[in-house]
Order: structure tokens, then C-alpha cells, then sequence
């Protein structure tokens, strides 16, 4: 998360150049081997950054990817392009260093019996009487009252369950537990060729578009409908950015179908 003040300054754009290697046709500055790599580094970064502010572009010369952004973005897109030139893994990932004291904290055990109470209101005074910090946007004060009991329950949880009796999400960012309508999107790769027959490029799609229509079908429907969330085939690769557990939910569809075809 990021706070943001109003009449702030924008943050400087910065010109850079990325060697994409094997990401771009050789030689290619066009055709729709080059507008599929800066499509999906667009679709990839977009959750995280604004590709249409003043100033801003992305473009391709002479085998380089030419992106003019923020820092913060341009670390967007170089973790993208990373992830992509190796097929989805991940670089290792480092806990920040508040994460294990944020753990630690709502961990604690609280008695909650509250009736017919504003769950901003509620989430935000459990927080401050364990010194936790625990941010619900403002937007959200005034949402239908709920009713909980708890008795030497962990903070956490009872907090989850706020979140749950009024349809908001529960999750760490930044040291705090933040309570709102949508988790956080993160990116993911899955190998499909063998789920794809014929592979994706050839002439009959069918079997691509299936898969892509199957999981949009199964993995929480609604969700897609989120301007954040896309599904795509790159080469072998099925591209989602999704939420964590829209992501477990894929994984585990692509494997039970990957199991039945075996059959």
C-alpha cells in the first residue's frame, strides 16, 4: 500500500532500456510477435501503476524494450520481464521484516461480544486496544452493522471473521492488516502444453480458448469481472493475475484436469 497526499508531486519518469532477449522476434521492432511480449509486460505491470499518465511509454528498438515509468513501475516491469524470460519462476522472496511481528501480534487473544456494530468501527478499536495497526478505508464506514461473540479467540481471526459476516477481504501490506473490498492481485504462470492440443499459435484456437473459458468458468466466476484480474495464453504458458486464492483455485483445477486427461 502506499499513501498518497493530495497535491503531492508526481513521481520523475525515467528512460530505460531492457534487454528481452529471446522475449522478441530477432530483429523484430514489429508484427505480433513484439505486440504480444509489450501487451502482456502492459497487462502484467498494469495492476500496480498507471501506463496512460503524462509522459509515460513503452516501445521497442532494436531488440530492446524501451519503457519510460516511475521506479516503482519500472521495478514492476523488470520483475516482469524476469519472469517471463524464465518461464514464471519466481525469484526467491525475502519476508519483510514486519511481517513476522504482524503474525506475532495477531496472534494475541481477544474476547469480542459486540451486537449490531459498524464492522470499520469494530476492526479499527480491536486493533487499537491490542496496538495493532489494522487500516479499513474510510469509504467503508457504514456498512451494514454485524454481531460477534468470540471468547479467547486470536486476534486474527477475529478479525477474518469481520471481514467475512460483511463481504470484505483480510490482508497484510505494509505492517498493518488491512480489511477491504478486494485482496491484492499477484501474477501467475502455469504450464499448460499439454493441456493445449493442437499447442497455442497453431491455426485451430479451440482448445486454447477451452481452457481459458473452463477456468474463467470455475475459479469464482465474478471475480473476472475485476479490473485487475486477466487470464491469457503466452506461448505454453497460462498467464493469470488473480487473487491469491483465485490463483490456489486455478492451480488446483489445471491439475485435476491434467490428472483426468492422463486417464
Amino acid at each position: 500500500m502506499r499513501v498518497g497526499y493530495r497535491g503531492g508531486l508526481p513521481e520523475p519518469n525515467d528512460l530505460r532500456f531492457y534487454n528481452a532477449g529471446a522475449l522478441l522476434p530477432p530483429g523484430g521492432e514489429d508484427g505480433e510477435g513484439v505486440d504480444e511480449t509489450l501487451d502482456l509486460v502492459l497487462e502484467l505491470s498494469a495492476p500496480f501503476g498507471d501506463w496512460n499518465a503524462l509522459g509515460v511509454s513503452l516501445d521497442v528498438w532494436r531488440g530492446l524494450i524501451v519503457v519510460r515509468q516511475t521506479d516503482a513501475m519500472h521495478a514492476r516491469v523488470e520483475e516482469t520481464l524476469n519472469r517471463m524470460l524464465n518461464r514464471g519462476a519466481r525469484p526467491p522472496e525475502v519476508e519483510p521484516p514486519w511481517q513476522a511481528r504482524l503474525s506475532e501480534a495477531l496472534a494475541r487473544r481477544v474476547t469480542v461480544s459486540e451486537e449490531g456494530v459498524d464492522p470499520a468501527e469494530l476492526a479499527r478499536a480491536l486493533g487499537a486496544a491490542q496496538r495493532v495497526p489494522v487500516v479499513v478505508p474510510t469509504e467503508l464506514d457504514g456498512l451494514e452493522p454485524v454481531s460477534l461473540a468470540l471468547e479467547d479467540a486470536p486476534l486474527g481471526a477475529a478479525l477474518e471473521r469481520i471481514a467475512a459476516l460483511s463481504g470484505l477481504a483480510a490482508f497484510p501490506a505494509d505492517g498493518a492488516l488491512v480489511l477491504d473490498e478486494q485482496p491484492p492481485v499477484e501474477v501467475e504462470f502455469f504450464e499448460v502444453g499439454d493441456l493445449v492440443d493442437p499447442p497455442p499459435g497453431a491455426d485451430d484456437t479451440s482448445a486454447a480458448e477451452g481452457l481459458v473459458d473452463m477456468v474463467m468458468g470455475h475459479v469464482d466466476p465474478d471475480s473476472w469481472n475485476r479490473r485487475e484480474s486477466s487470464i491469457r495464453l503466452w506461448r505454453d504458458l497460462l498467464v493469470v493475475v488473480q487473487s491469491r486464492a483465485a490463483l490456489a483455485a486455478t492451480r488446483d483445477l489445471l491439475e485435476a484436469a491434467r490428472r483426468a486427461s492422463e486417464r
